[in-house]
């Protein structure tokens, strides 16, 4: 079994030997064109050496993994989304609120996480029209189904950031020792296609649609496609916390 872990750019330099020959963000994954409308929806978060995705939920507020934000300040959290002509706008976090109940831990079997969810607040709305998403919930379904996910992040040679691709993948909802027993997307690949560094926190959308939102990324074994897992967390099941955070 491989060894979990997260997949946040900044605690790449720990996790190293798991990564040694990580591919392009979502890899083997499509490359989203400068008129989709997903650009307006996934935002691209810099933390000065480190990268992480989001989605808008408002036109002030973004949905990421609490993995990002843990320990940071708003003023050294920059938020980047690209508008329909293809120009990127920025603009500094004013408020973060990582989920009272997030925790995380690390061993020899590799990375365990509880209520990885953040929300960033802008003082006022981007440069640009953004296109907010939906949080749903995955249903109570047992069985595999398709999801698209979606974020920002690098290649090999740690190049290639600013670049937003979708991939497809299968997934589970179910109780997972990865989350200490709670609800969350257990992903396997699809096409060699996986999630990489920098994907952490990006949305994972139900097949089909790019506004309707079932998780936030949040664990991989590994981004090296064929036998990569991924391991999200479900936003619904902190739906009301969400929606009194949300500007």
């Amino acid at each position: 079994m491989k060894r979990l872990v997260v997949s946040v750019a900044s605690l790449f330099a720990f996790l190293a030997p798991v990564y040694a020959q990580v591919d392009s963000l979502v890899q083997n994954g499509s490359t989203v064109g400068t008129s989709s409308p997903l650009n307006q929806s996934v935002a691209r978060l810099r933390m000065g050496g480190s990268s992480c995705s989001g989605s808008f939920i408002s036109s002030r507020t973004i949905l990421t993994a609490a993995h990002c934000l843990k320990g940071r300040v708003p003023s050294g959290v920059e938020v980047q989304v690209r508008g329909p002509n293809g120009s990127w706008f920025s603009q500094r976090a004013a408020r973060l609120v990582v989920h009272p109940n997030y925790k995380i831990t690390s061993d020899a079997s590799g990375a365990k996480t509880r209520f990885d969810f953040a929300l960033i607040n802008l003082a006022t709305k981007m440069g640009t029209t953004v296109r907010p998403v939906t949080v749903v919930d995955p249903g109570g379904s047992s069985g595999w189904f398709r999801v698209t996910v979606a974020g920002f992040g690098y290649n090999a040679q740690g190049s290639g950031a600013g670049v937003l691709r979708t991939g497809a993948m299968h997934a589970q909802a179910k109780g997972m020792p990865e989350f200490f027993g709670d609800r969350g997307l257990y992903m396997v690949p699809v096409s060699s296609q996986a999630t990489c560094p920098g994907d952490s926190g990006g949305p994972v959308f139900i097949d089909g649609s790019t506004t309707q939102q079932i998780g936030v990324h949040s664990l991989s074994s590994g981004c090296q496609g064929g036998d990569a897992l991924s391991y999200s967390a479900i936003p619904s099941q902190v739906v009301s916390w969400i929606r009194t955070n949300t500007q």
